[in-house]
């Protein structure tokens, strides 16, 4: 959910294409537009989102980048480079394990609505 005034509850849809292995994005009619680049997107027609691309919903001024899933190294290669790989792995700050993302995922969300949603009573300020 993107918490701006121009973004409709149901703005825009981003579609993974399983046989293609694409992934497309789709305006749902919003009021505001969806925008890939700086170019606005038609509505209800599907637009292909290549990797490092920037897009953004109504006036929002927050860019979404899409990136690659990082690949990991072939194990003839890991015997080798130990040192390096797990130098990479510590750089990316992802979990190996899909669940483990998943559950990362859902902290990170979970945690950015909680911000979004604290309140500061007039009562509880110390300024001085």
């Amino acid at each position: 959910t993107i918490d701006h005034q121009s973004c409709s509850r149901v703005h825009t849809a981003l579609v993974y294409h399983k046989h293609l292995k694409r992934v497309f994005l789709i305006d749902l009619n919003s009021t505001h537009g969806t925008f890939l680049g700086h170019i606005r997107l038609e509505p209800h027609k599907p637009q292909q989102i290549p990797i490092d691309s920037t897009v953004s919903f109504g006036a929002s001024t927050r860019m979404y980048t899409l990136r690659e899933k990082p690949q990991t190294l072939p194990s003839a290669l890991k015997g080798e480079k130990a040192g390096d790989d797990d130098e990479l792995k510590g750089l990316l700050g992802l979990p190996e394990e899909e669940t483990e993302l998943d559950n990362l995922t859902e902290f990170n969300t979970a945690h950015n609505k909680r911000i979004s949603t604290l309140t500061i009573e007039e009562g509880n300020l110390d300024i001085q």
